[in-house]
Order: C-alpha cells, then sequence, then structure tokens
C-alpha cells in the first residue's frame, strides 16, 4: 500500500507517529472496509498512528466508529451553519458530548465566523477548523507558508484552529 510506505518513510525520518493523524472520508454507507485496507489501518495504529473520521454527522457516522479505532472525529460543518436554529444546537453540543464521553478529540468544522466560533467557545468546545482562522490552502502553498514561519516541524492543519 502507498500509503503505508510513505508513512513508514516519514517515521523512519523521524516524525513520531502520534504527531501524524490520517483522516479518513469518503467512507460513505460501507459497513467495512475492504480487508487489505483495514489490515493497512491496523498496522498503522500499532505504529502509532492517529485516526480521524472526517464529516461525521452526514458521510461518516457511529457505525464507522464501531468499526474503526478512531481517535477523533470531525463534525460536518453542515451542522455549524445554522445555529440560530435550535434543532441544530442540539445535534452539535450533542455529538460533542458524544465525543466527550468517548474519550476522542472532536473537532467543529465550518468556523467561518466570530459568532460561530463565540457559541463553540462558550459551549466548551476546544477545537475547530474553518476559514475563520484562515483561508484553505493546497498543500504546496500550505508547506511554503508553514516552513518560512517557523523553519521546523509542528503540528499544524489548515484551517483550523484551538478554540
Amino acid at each position: 500500500n502507498e500509503l503505508s510506505h510513505l508513512v513508514s518513510a516519514a517515521i523512519s525520518g523521524g516524525l513520531e507517529p502520534r504527531h501524524l493523524t490520517l483522516e479518513l472520508q469518503h467512507l460513505g454507507g460501507q459497513n467495512r472496509l475492504p480487508d487489505a485496507d483495514a489490515k493497512a489501518i491496523a498496522a498503522l495504529r500499532k505504529k502509532g498512528v492517529r485516526l480521524s473520521l472526517d464529516r461525521f454527522g452526514s458521510t461518516t457516522s457511529v457505525a464507522h466508529l464501531r468499526m474503526l479505532k478512531c481517535d477523533e472525529i470531525k463534525i460536518d460543518a453542515s451542522l455549524a451553519q445554522d445555529l440560530d436554529d435550535a434543532t441544530n444546537q442540539a445535534m452539535l453540543l450533542g455529538i460533542g458530548d458524544f465525543a466527550r464521553r468517548l474519550s476522542l478529540a472532536c473537532i467543529a468544522c465550518g468556523v467561518d465566523t466570530a459568532s460561530r466560533l463565540a457559541f463553540l467557545k462558550k459551549n466548551g468546545w476546544q477545537q475547530g477548523q474553518g476559514r475563520h482562522f484562515g483561508e484553505p490552502l493546497g498543500a504546496v502553498a500550505f508547506a511554503a507558508q508553514w516552513l518560512s514561519r517557523t523553519g521546523k516541524p509542528q503540528r499544524a492543519e489548515v484551517s483550523s484552529g484551538f478554540l
């Protein structure tokens, strides 16, 4: 598997596995992963690589959490779009509580405005991602900006921040 080789090379080069999070996207209605993918993910997890489920609440679900031992979930941005709606608020806060009870890191996506950030902070959220923190960048532009700012590796995500 190409991803396994890339991750192994990064770890061999000195990257600590706990600082690497693989984000699973587009799982959709799959009840299980193909065996080769499941084995590759399990091998990476044994090395200490973290696993994140993206778009939780829309394309990924509790069934995926049961199937995969994840470290974090990223809440679908659609749940943060209309925080004037009591139902959306309840779903967002409920999923955050659910994640905390499972000891999962929980990242609110779609934090595009100061009011969304204020709502999340007020309700105990610690991580968010969205345009409020900066515009998304392609990999090369991000690497150039990141390395020119710090000159050394550190934990970072494009368009995300701690609340």
